[in-house]
């Protein structure tokens, strides 16, 4: 018999002690230290946010985030909660310390230097440098204090002396063993990517600042005249949000992600550059707000010409693809089992990461799932399940056609 110490509950199963106490009487965790920074504060709101905005862009922009003093704070070195039974990662402090970091680096230039940037947001480097070395001469000697950086280069330096180096508090980096692979001159290769709990979490205030609606609460829809229940009116009326909220404590909420990756469209004439982008789930809205980038590259194999079409260096880059996503969705499943901390607005909620899709385009589902060919599909065959070792057979226009007839049926009950 187990008693527990907060509540004076006695359990007869030693077993049902474990869900009970991770739960029980849990103490809110203290609202974290302020971060002092040697500087004013910003004054006005809208140079704030773009400051944030042109930060983001150079982040996601670089391959290896590379700014100021190499002080890095893992993130298992977070601080714990009061309740000794929690084992949950508080993100609270390390969206403070993003804060402080936006105000350091707003105060290395001039306001009229972050309005320039911001209205260069979406364009290339190429074009953000020359447009900077022409409206310089146009600002007087004043407005260009306290600095006007030439070039992005020279902004990241100036980040790297004033604000310090956040991304190495988020970022991960990752070793691929390919020795086995025989490949020339190629025994491993790195990977590095953001921590995706952290950017779903920073996607997921920014929604909160645009006024974008989240939904936390599963609920159910029926037909007026049927009864039947119906399904597609929004994300909250989806079984994954509804199962995902069975399986978490009471006062938590459900963090729902969606991780996608896709080759094609970024400005390279094969799929050597494959950004790496977490989705926040929890929101009926189509806005690129709630999507954030997690890794700019996966890992690109790079050999002689003769060697690509080698059956190992294709073996390789297949198994780099495999362990690289498995990196990012294992630092997802490690804040599985106790959840973790973060602000949305100015609540702290204890959250639980429930991965809801992998959309991917049909290149990346083929690599992926081990699909024989692009015209293979694992998702319409009628089995139970889906396998790797196993070959997918190609589409068959008769059992689409049989398919597509069942799903339109106008019956309540459909059997396959």
């Amino acid at each position: 018999m187990t008693t527990c110490d907060r509540c004076g509950r006695t359990f007869n199963n030693k077993f049902a002690f474990g869900p009970h106490r991770r739960v029980c009487n849990v103490v809110s965790t203290p609202v974290a230290q302020s971060i002092e920074v040697p500087f004013e504060s910003i004054q006005d709101a809208q140079i704030a946010q773009q400051c944030t905005n042109s930060l983001r862009d150079l982040a996601q922009r670089s391959t290896k985030p590379s700014w100021g003093i190499r002080t890095v704070l893992k993130l298992n070195q977070f601080r714990p909660q009061d309740n000794q039974f929690s084992c949950a990662r508080d993100y609270s402090y390390m969206q403070e310390k993003w804060s402080a970091y936006i105000k350091a680096a707003h105060s290395c230039c001039s306001s009229e230097f972050w309005c320039v940037q911001e209205s260069l947001l979406n364009q290339t480097t190429v074009c953000k440098d020359a447009v900077v070395n022409a409206v310089k001469p146009l600002v007087s000697h004043e407005a260009r204090q306290p600095a006007w950086p030439d070039s992005t280069r020279a902004l990241k330096k100036l980040f790297q002396r004033k604000a310090g180096r956040f991304w190495d508090n988020v970022l991960h980096t990752e070793t691929v063993d390919l020795s086995s692979y025989d490949l020339p001159g190629i025994t491993d290769i790195k990977f590095e990517f953001v921590d995706p709990v952290y950017v779903w979490l920073e996607r997921a205030d920014a929604m909160y600042d645009a006024g974008i609606e989240m939904q936390w609460k599963p609920c159910s829809m029926r037909h007026p005249e049927s009864g039947e229940e119906v399904f597609g009116a929004g994300v909250q009326y989806g079984l994954i949000l509804r199962e995902a909220s069975k399986r978490v404590p009471a006062g938590s909420k459900v963090a729902l992600f969606n991780l996608s990756w896709d080759g094609g469209s970024t400005g390279f004439g094969s799929r050597s550059a494959v950004p790496i982008c977490v989705q926040v789930m929890n929101t009926n809205s189509a806005s690129a707000v709630c999507i954030g980038l997690v890794g700019y590259y996966l890992p690109y194999v790079e050999v002689s010409e003769v060697y690509k079409d080698h059956a190992n260096c294709v073996k390789a880059r297949h198994h780099v693809l495999q362990t690289c996503i498995g990196h990012v969705l294992a630092c997802i499943n490690n804040s599985s089992r106790h959840g973790f901390y973060g602000n949305i607005g100015p609540v702290k909620t204890h959250f639980f990461p429930c991965l809801g899709m992998l959309t991917l385009d049909t290149p990346e589902r083929v690599k992926y799932f081990g699909l024989r060919s692009s015209r293979a599909c694992g998702i319409c065959r009628l089995r139970k399940g889906r396998s790797v070792i196993r070959e997918a057979t190609r589409h068959n226009p008769e059992q689409i056609k049989r398919l597509y007839d069942v799903a339109c049926t106008p019956t309540c009950t459909r059997y396959l």
